[in-house]
């Protein structure tokens, strides 16, 4: 999946980068510019697209600046790279616009009065456009979580936000839409120098984080349509609008934010287009070679040699990724030539952060055709972390050797290490060699199969083995079965202590979190790493184990049968998604299946009770504990009379803390006199 990239000078972070262009943009008298407007709304380091650093020293060190050498032929892909990051503002192309309109998906963008003025073209193709004046955007995402999210951080299930500036770069019809509109309207150009002016400073410091991923489609066959608009809103500050179709979820709307100096990026929704599936990935491996060099400072070289199908033909872009720590130095193909290649973040700043990775987007010297195989060997190095660093859980899924990004496909690996005699290093796989090196130790693996990762375990560092990885709102179903199986394991040796934990992860999740929230109200599970924002600046740590955790309980007592007091359906459960999702990832939608077909009759809270295991009929408790937030609180009251030698219990059950759909079963136990065992009185649905 490839993202807006970005590149900056020499690691200087981007708003210092705007501001410093604003300081020497304002001392020439041009009091208008983007930077300016955004700094009026204490908004100038929060604008961009995921806040990428991007090391232009790579860069710079092949095209340095002001060289006097010949500029690069046109498909030198660093070329290309380095005309679009210069693009500027056509100052003699102005026009006067009223009632433009842009709508991608259920984005909505109206320029209703102003200017708007396109980026000079490149080689015949417009690529971005800028407006100042009074527009307006509007989004009505359909999902019920996307526009809870959006509630989260706006106040209202909608986006409705006024701007009066707004930059644009795009490679889909975005240039031909507003022509055709402006021809409409008989708008005619004209010539105002100082529009340019104002705005190319701006346009300096943007274009670049825009530049790789406009280079994907330059050198594609059938380019995936790009838009995105970085929008100057009246009242929330600076946000984007991305519709990208190289991505699963094709639309965002989102801000960055900074909290003590930190950045996060705020997904405010994300969502897929109605009306097109997201689009094959380009690439797909079908194996890896992996060749490291461990030091006794736990500094690593390697290399890793990976074997592409492409899925889609004509793409000359492979994506990958890498753990942010190491650097790659080489990239070849197949007979040994020198592949161009951009090392850069193209994770917002909450991946970047769980997932410790870089993006590498190496550029092939032709394009394959669909099903056609490539071979490509990247070298790198750098240095691993120590035991106790957290980015070591981040980056565990193969972040240690290059591979493809966005890829949960299931393929083999061979594996050679050379590591410090006096260290234990195990991995997946079967062994083939392993034996003494004078003060290392060399060893070969072979995944004997088909695996998703290569991971490995060197002393005291967990780098762990194999697992299944789907996308990001599948994340907590993972870390809930795990955390749960290893407390079910520690309850066998330790009685109580399942139940002593859970309680804890109770009072955990409706601690006070921020301001006037719990803990559970920070998101639903399926937001994933979405929980992670400035909002919640580690909500995606605190929540997801305790609430999967629960999640699974709950699954458990429910499939546990009382007459039978037995495990037999949840263990039933958990060899279906063993066997059935050995080679593939585990999506919710898939959980939710596995659970239905084993489900009991009482759990089909909302149905006719005939079907149990139809599709849907757990969506009840999918939708309130999974895709939903709130956890309920109940009260009894009630009233005992004697009734014969029995007694009539009349009460009531009250439910609050959650929304009114949100039912739940709840058991009610009548305490026993003398410390008996309670009496179940019933299972009540409440709401």
């Amino acid at each position: 999946m490839v993202c807006a990239l970005f590149a900056q000078k020499r690691g200087v972070p981007l708003n210092y980068a705007l501001t410093r262009s604003a300081s020497r943009h304002a001392a020439t008298g041009y009091k208008h510019s983007f930077s300016n407007h955004l700094r009026k709304h204490g908004t100038t380091s929060q604008f961009w697209l995921p806040i990428c650093y991007f090391l232009f020293s790579i860069l710079c060190a092949v095209i340095p600046f002001g060289s006097t050498a010949a500029p690069p032929a046109v498909e030198d892909p660093r070329a290309i790279v380095r005309n679009l990051n210069a693009l500027h503002v056509d100052g003699t192309q102005v026009y006067r616009v009223r009632e433009l309109t842009l709508r991608r998906d259920a984005v909505r963008i109206a320029l209703d009065e102003g200017k708007l003025a396109f980026l000079a073209a490149l080689d015949g193709r417009v690529t971005g456009a800028v407006f100042t004046g009074e527009g307006r955007v509007i989004a009505v995402p359909r999902d019920p979580v996307e526009k809870r999210s959006l509630v989260r951080f706006l106040g209202a299930p909608l986006l409705d936000q006024s701007f009066s500036r707004a930059y644009f770069r795009f490679t889909d019809n975005s240039a031909a839409e507003l022509r055709a509109q402006l021809t409409r309207a008989g708008a005619q150009p004209f010539a105002e120098p100082s529009f340019a002016e104002d705005w190319n400073p701006t346009v300096g410091n943007l274009n670049p984080q825009h530049s790789l991923r406009i280079l994907a489609d330059l050198l594609a066959k059938d380019p995936q349509a790009y838009f995105y608009a970085g929008i100057a809103g009246d009242v929330f500050g600076a946000f984007e609008v991305l519709a990208d179709d190289r991505r699963a979820e094709q639309i965002r709307i989102g801000q960055t934010r900074y909290v003590a100096g930190l950045p996060y990026f705020d997904t405010w929704t994300s969502f897929a287009r109605e009306d097109q599936p997201a689009a094959a990935p380009a690439f797909e491996p079908l194996g890896y070679s992996l060749d490291a060099t461990i030091s006794a400072s736990r500094a690593i070289k390697g290399v890793t040699t990976v074997q592409l199908q492409a899925e889609r033909g004509g793409e000359r872009a492979v994506v990958m990724e890498i753990s942010r720590r190491l650097t790659v130095s080489e990239v070849t193909d197949d007979t040994g030539r020198a592949l161009s290649f951009f090392q850069s973040s193209d994770l917002t700043p909450e991946e970047s952060a769980l997932r410790g990775e870089n993006t590498v987007l190496v550029v092939l010297h032709e394009a394959p055709a669909a099903t056609q195989t490539v071979r490509v060997q990247l070298k790198y190095l750098g240095t691993l972390p120590d035991a106790s660093d957290p980015a070591l859980v981040a980056g565990a899924l193969g972040s240690w050797y290059a591979h493809v990004a966005g890829s949960d496909k299931f393929v083999p690996f061979d594996l050679s290490f050379r590591w410090p005699r006096t260290l234990t290093l195990t991995t997946a796989g079967k062994k083939l060699d392993e034996h003494e090196d004078g003060e290392s130790r060399t060893g070969k693996w072979s995944s004997d199969g088909v695996i998703q990762s290569a991971r490995f375990s060197l002393g005291g560092i967990g780098w762990g083995d194999t697992t299944a990885r789907g996308n990001y709102r599948d994340q907590w179903i993972e870390e809930g079965l795990s955390a749960y199986r290893t407390l079910m394991s520690e309850d066998s040796a330790q009685p109580g202590r399942l139940a002593a934990q859970l309680e804890a992860y109770r009072r955990k999740l409706i601690s006070a979190w921020g301001e006037n929230e719990t803990l559970d109200s920070v998101g639903p599970l399926t937001l994933g790493y979405r929980l992670h924002s400035s909002k919640s600046p580690r909500g995606f740590a605190q929540l997801t184990i305790p609430k999967a955790s629960w999640v699974v309980h709950m699954l458990r007592m429910m499939l546990c049968e009382p007459a039978k007091n037995s495990d037999e359906r949840f263990e039933r459960l958990l060899q279906a998604l063993a066997n059935n999702y050995r080679e593939r990832a585990l999506t919710t939608a898939d959980f939710q299946r596995e659970v239905e077909a084993v489900m009991t009759p009482e759990m089909d809270l909302e149905g006719t009770r005939k079907t149990p295991g139809r599709p849907g009929a757990m969506d009840w408790f999918f939708d309130e504990w999974v895709r939903g937030t709130g956890t309920p609180k109940f009260s009894v009251e009630f009233e005992v009379k004697p009734a014969g030698e029995r007694f009539l219990v009349r009460g009531r059950l009250k439910q609050s803390g959650t929304p009114p759909s949100f039912i739940v079963p709840v058991p009610l136990y009548a305490p026993r006199a003398a410390g008996g065992a309670p009496v179940l009185l019933g299972t009540f649905i409440t709401s």
